[in-house]
């Protein structure tokens, strides 16, 4: 059943409020009356719709997590750079959001949720993680060459996202490249 209009505002104007209090401060800072003061809500209405914070913040880790499509398919044996670069423009169009999610107060961080993402569809993706002689453990190298590449957009991301998305993407797309590769080796 489709959400009512008025319920959509409600959880828009809650979730941006979030998103600007996280930009402030911690999340342990976070309460319902200054998160409804900041949506213009009151707080029956928080409750109307969210058992908690936890839980909208949980919704917003959906929903921006749902426009991460990582890993992405080789084409003809390579990563198709254009899928990267198209990811690489997602965050950085999204910058508050994930910059928001990325809080040190988090226990886990967006990042870190996005790459136990990549290690799952790598999995479900790539025939070579699953064909690797019994002597490999395919889980570590999945982990291995996944957590690479999270770990340098990550980096790009918490540094200003200073290099320009292409030459990234060009940079990703190799080291992806290169991992299936040498697992085709194994």
């Amino acid at each position: 059943m489709a959400e009512d209009a008025r319920v959509r505002k409600t959880k828009q104007k809650l979730s941006a409020a979030l998103v600007g209090l996280l930009l402030e401060g911690d999340f342990e800072d976070v309460s319902p009356a200054k998160l409804c003061e900041h949506a213009g809500i009151n707080r029956s209405t928080f409750y109307r719709n969210y058992k908690s914070i936890s839980q909208l913040k949980e919704e917003v880790e959906n929903k921006i997590l749902s426009g991460v499509k990582w890993p992405v398919k080789l084409t003809n044996g390579a990563a198709d750079r254009r899928e990267i670069a198209e990811q690489l423009n997602y965050i950085k169009e999204h910058r508050d959001l994930f910059m928001a999610l990325s809080s040190k107060s988090f226990r886990e961080d967006i990042f870190d949720k996005i790459r136990e993402r990549a290690i799952a569809l790598a999995k479900e993706t790539y025939p070579e993680f699953q064909t690797l002689q019994q002597t490999y453990d395919y889980d570590n190298l999945t982990v291995y060459a996944i957590s690479g590449v999270v770990g340098t957009v990550a980096t790009w991301f918490m540094t200003g996202m200073a290099q320009d998305v292409e030459s990234l993407g060009d940079f990703l797309a190799s080291r992806i490249t290169d991992t299936v590769i040498r697992l085709n080796k194994v």
